[in-house]
């Protein structure tokens, strides 16, 4: 069974962001939409779809078959498989270095354009990233606007498998369930701060309708937090720091248009980082 995220919609802009805006933000907000993407429309009212129904198969390990009179062992291991949309996400970066304090030094400058100037520690490598996008059109439109302004990017891909095996000892179907929704709930979160950063680079949304959209989606994020709370520390703290990080551009509604695009590029490039990350150790987790 193959599932698809419902995407967010984003308000028109309702009154002028103001402001001088920096050549990065001028540049994001003029080449994003060469591709013809038309205004967007009301918010969806429903923020998360239903929690995808998991396709889980259970079987034991090695472990001898017990009587019909003997209660089978907690400890049994089983394995289940969760179904998921993959993400996808084409990240613009200025740079790859081998030293984290020029990285550093590099996203300070982005930044200050409002672009995300996020260092992902990547093996022994820092790329600094200026944006993310769902398309890599849309990377390569933005790349080819800013190469013409003198300013030299590269398009680098992400991508996590959408089905994956995890290993339980105990509550089986209660933990592949709660995995499942709060992963789920994350890409969605993914998906409607990708929407927002096309409707604010556009002109149609001001920074505080920014944050006023972030608090919505932070609010569906802290619906499973109890779903969260269940799960191993590798999970749980991933969806904490996510958590946080929308929390903080919910409350970012005072900043400059320049400011705020940077801050909303960044959580956005942050999850999809760490999402891209833990998702690809799950086969190896054991709860």
């Amino acid at each position: 069974m193959e599932y698809k995220r419902r995407r967010r919609r984003t308000h028109k802009k309702t009154e002028s962001t103001g402001g001088r805006a920096l050549l990065l933000i001028l540049i994001l907000i003029g080449a994003v939409y060469l591709t013809g993407k038309s205004a967007v429309g009301e918010w969806m009212t429903k923020h998360v779809a239903e929690p995808v129904t998991a396709l889980f198969t259970q079987h034991k390990t090695d472990d001898p078959p017990a009587s019909s009179d003997e209660a089978k062992p907690v400890s049994a291991t089983a394995t289940g498989r969760i179904e998921l949309p993959a993400l996808e996400c084409c990240l613009l970066q200025s740079g790859v270095f081998s030293d984290e304090e020029n990285a550093q030094e590099q996203a300070r400058e982005i930044a200050s354009m409002g672009g995300a100037g996020y260092v992902w520690q990547d093996g022994d490598r820092y790329r600094v990233i200026v944006s993310g996008y769902s398309s890599e059109r849309e990377a390569r439109d933005v790349k080819d606007a800013l190469s013409r302004q003198g300013l030299e990017c590269s398009v680098h891909e992400l991508h996590s498998s959408g089905t994956f095996d995890v290993a339980v000892t105990a509550g089986t179907d209660t933990t592949v369930s709660s995995l499942q929704t709060v992963l789920f709930t994350i890409l969605s979160a993914n998906d409607d701060l990708l929407d927002m950063q096309k409707s604010f680079d556009a002109g149609q949304m001001t920074a505080e309708e920014g944050a006023r959209a972030a608090y919505e989606i932070y609010t569906a994020l802290d619906s499973c937090r109890n779903d969260a709370s269940t799960l191993p520390k590798s999970i749980s703290g991933m969806f904490d720091e996510i958590c946080a990080s929308v929390k903080d551009l919910s409350k970012s509604g005072d900043l400059s248009a320049t400011e705020f695009s940077a801050k909303l590029k960044n959580v956005q490039v942050g999850i999809a980082c760490r999402f891209t990350e833990t998702v690809g150790s799950l086969v190896d987790i054991r709860y």
